[in-house]
Parts: structure tokens; C-alpha cells; sequence
């Protein structure tokens, strides 16, 4: 039985799950695997954007 459909990979849905997580001084560096054994690697700014609007 395969791990997941034998269509198109543009057509399977990835499930990610963090694997870890790491604060560096870029930010938040985050580890993702998929069932279907893909990996990715996303990170955050080291502060959180924030919109600041001041009434005129």
C-alpha cells in the first residue's frame, strides 16, 4: 500500500508537523516534515510586526 495517492504531487495536501524549533538571531528557525516524507524549513522575524496607527 503506498504512503499516499499515486496522483500528482500538485494535488496532495501536505500535513506538516513541527520537528523542532530554533530561536537564532533572525528569529524563529522551525523544522516541518510531511507524512509523505517531504521537509521544509520556515522562520519568523526576531520581533512581531506590528501596525501602529496614530489618529490624525
Amino acid at each position: 500500500m503506498p504512503l499516499h495517492h499515486d496522483g500528482s504531487m500538485t494535488d496532495h495536501r501536505h500535513r506538516w508537523t513541527a520537528v523542532s524549533a530554533h530561536q537564532v538571531s533572525e528569529g524563529l528557525v522551525v523544522y516541518q516534515r510531511c507524512a509523505c516524507g517531504q521537509w521544509r524549513i520556515t522562520s519568523t522575524s526576531p520581533y512581531p510586526e506590528v501596525e501602529l496607527i496614530i489618529p490624525g
